[in-house]
């Protein structure tokens, strides 16, 4: 983040922008060592003469409701960036997730299971509401961004939670990629290649994905409505995208759905029992009546 922050610092009159630092305390570490890297993170805000926005939070170090604690903080994070940029009136949010990053997340998502659309790690772009979020560091490895630092002599800190082996990344990041590379060097690049493949992949299954379009029942319940016999004529590939976008529509989570899953939703697509129902993560139910295949959220 210290590098990112000094990038754009330098190069911030020739794309003409301005910069917000935003700095969140999860309230995972302990008070001193939260305290001393908001202090920091501060003062590097003042010394370069750019606004500091900052937050503390209380989660604690276990998670809750079925979420472990990265999912909270995760999400308590892009909260806490979204309702800054809307304070300082910024339009994009830029965080600074390297190469090495990446490869971790693809990794993780192959052991914990994943589709094709998955192997696509941490995208350089997306939009959190009207926001764009940008990662200009995805194709840089941790030991680039070292360098970088080295050589304009600039102090960081260092996260103590990154080397806690009770988080999954961290065991990835310490034991599992050090590794495969004993057998391949250049492990961290081929999941990078992989990544890029199966997005490519992603793309030419996703463009005849419609929009999905929620409709509001008697109660006023939002829902989605699919004809089954014209949804099973589609790629597979691309019912899983509407399906996904549906989900997202109704505020599911796609991101708890596993391959049983969509085992299950295929057989409801393909079952004789006309009149069955089927729950999935995030309170959304699928229920079909006939040929017509309802999605909605439990209220």
């Amino acid at each position: 983040s210290v590098s990112l922050f000094y990038v754009l610092h330098f190069i911030r009159r020739d794309l003409d922008i301005t910069l917000v630092a935003a700095h969140l305390d999860h309230g995972i570490r302990v008070e001193r060592e939260s305290k001393a890297d908001a202090d920091f993170s501060r003062n590097l805000a003042k010394n370069l003469g750019h606004p500091f926005a900052y937050k503390k939070l209380k989660l604690g170090a276990k998670g809750k409701e079925g979420r472990s604690i990265e999912e909270i903080a995760r999400y308590e994070r892009y909260k806490f960036f979204v309702e800054s940029a809307e304070k300082h009136k910024c339009n994009v949010i830029a965080t600074a997730h390297n190469l090495d990053d990446h490869a971790e997340t693809v990794l993780m998502r192959i052991i914990k299971g994943t589709s094709v659309e998955g192997l696509r790690g941490i995208p350089p772009v997306r939009y959190e509401g009207p926001y764009k979020v940008i990662r200009p560091l995805i194709r840089c490895e941790k030991s680039e961004i070292l360098c970088f630092l080295g050589a304009i002599d600039a102090e960081f800190c260092v996260d103590k939670t990154n080397s806690d082996k009770k988080y999954l990344r961290n065991r990835i990041r310490s034991e599992v990629l050090p590794f495969l590379e004993k057998i391949n060097p250049k492990v961290r690049r081929a999941l990078i290649n992989l990544s890029d493949s199966s997005g490519e992949d992603s793309i030419l299954g996703g463009n005849s994905a419609s929009e999905v379009i929620l409709k509001k029942g008697p109660g006023g319940a939002p829902h989605v409505k699919f004809n089954i016999n014209d949804i099973m004529l589609t790629p597979r590939s691309t019912r899983k995208n509407i399906f996904k976008a549906a989900i997202l529509a109704l505020r599911g989570d796609v991101k708890k759905l596993t391959y049983r899953h969509w085992m299950d939703i295929d057989l409801l697509l393909r079952s004789d029992n006309k009149n069955s129902s089927l729950d999935l993560p995030g309170h959304i139910t699928l229920e079909r009546v006939h040929e017509t295949l309802t999605m909605s959220k439990k209220q």
